[in-house]
């Protein structure tokens, strides 16, 4: 006797599927549409002057994104540089401080 003889047409009916994963795909498509676009229109611009018109485009959501990276890395910058360059750097402290960083995070990778 085989295993599956007996398939019955509504065994395969079940209870149907969430739909959240499409909405969660939708709203991620919602919030990138504009840098999407964005991208698009500067591929579109490159291939226009490739082509010998030239196109300007205008992006303010890609220049908001590019100023705000920038004054981030700025911030970042002048706070950990104090940190890093008021202590002498000495190999008796740096060398257990990086091998304790390494097991640290090297936890994570066993799992």
């Amino acid at each position: 006797m085989r295993k599956y003889s007996c398939l019955g047409v509504d065994e395969g009916r079940g209870r149907k599927g969430s739909k959240l994963p499409a909405l969660v795909l939708l709203v991620v498509l919602l919030v990138l549409s504009p840098v999407l676009y964005e991208a698009a229109a500067i591929c579109i611009a490159s291939w226009k002057t490739a082509l010998g018109s030239y196109t300007v485009v205008e992006t303010p959501v890609l220049s908001a994104i590019r100023e705000s990276w920038r004054t981030g890395r700025i911030e970042a910058a002048s706070w950990l540089y104090p940190l890093t360059h008021s202590y002498p750097w000495k190999a008796s402290v740096v060398v257990p401080f990086f091998l304790l960083w390494t097991m640290i995070a090297a936890i994570p990778l066993k799992r």
